[in-house]
């Protein structure tokens, strides 16, 4: 690694800026980039990263926008989305479009076994772990982001069962299945209550997943 890569890994560098939009989503956000993009960098440039930037506000993309067409001077600002048909049209057309694909299931059992044997987790099998990868295949949680998400939930639980148990094989999402098909959300509410570690995202993992293996 070059020494810039691992002071922005220390949190150390001047000149390299993250604003996480699901904290901070409203416009002062992007007046304290306007403000700091005033000032020159300690080195050649400043670069700033907006993560989960569709969750800005109204008026907050609007001001990116405007930052945008005013000229960001020998700034560069990477916006990161994991919703990108939230963005504005006009931003996107003033930026570079850079996707990442969803991990193999040999790349991610990769990546499971190199963290848990990390963070000291000797006990667990290499059945266990490509159990764990398979559920994620099946929540389609398989973009790096997610995840590396539900390995910090694992490693912070210190269990492979913090997932919860609402996946492509139980009663619990066929009941869900049919309650959004025929619109009955009070059921679809009931459901969702008894998983509260379950969030939005897992929830329509699991129905897509249900549903795809029944469909193919």
């Amino acid at each position: 690694e070059c020494s810039g890569c691992k002071s922005v890994y220390e949190d150390s560098n001047l000149d390299y800026y993250e604003i996480n939009a699901a904290e901070r989503r409203g416009i002062d956000a992007v007046r304290d980039l306007i403000t700091n993009m005033r000032y020159a960098p300690h080195n050649k440039v400043k670069v700033y990263c907006l993560d989960e930037m569709q969750q800005l506000t109204q008026d907050a993309a609007n001001a990116l926008l405007k930052v945008f067409e005013d000229g960001i001077g020998g700034n560069y600002v990477v916006l990161c989305t994991t919703e990108p048909g939230k963005v504005l049209p006009t931003l996107k057309t003033r930026a570079v479009t850079f996707g990442f694909k969803e991990w193999t299931r040999d790349e991610a059992l990769e990546v499971a076994e190199q963290v848990f044997k990390g963070e000291g987790f000797t006990k667990i099998s290499d059945e266990k772990v490509s159990d764990f990868v398979q559920r994620m295949m099946d929540l389609e949680l398989m973009s790096p982001r997610a995840f590396l998400n539900a390995i910090d939930e694992v490693v912070a639980a210190g269990s492979l069962s913090v997932l919860g148990t609402l996946d492509g094989h139980t009663p619990e999402v066929i009941e869900l299945c049919r309650a959004v098909s025929e619109q009955d959300w009070e059921t679809a509410r009931r459901v969702l209550a008894k998983n509260p570690d379950l969030d939005a995202e897992r929830a329509r993992a699991a129905v897509l997943g249900f549903l795809r293996k029944r469909l193919l």
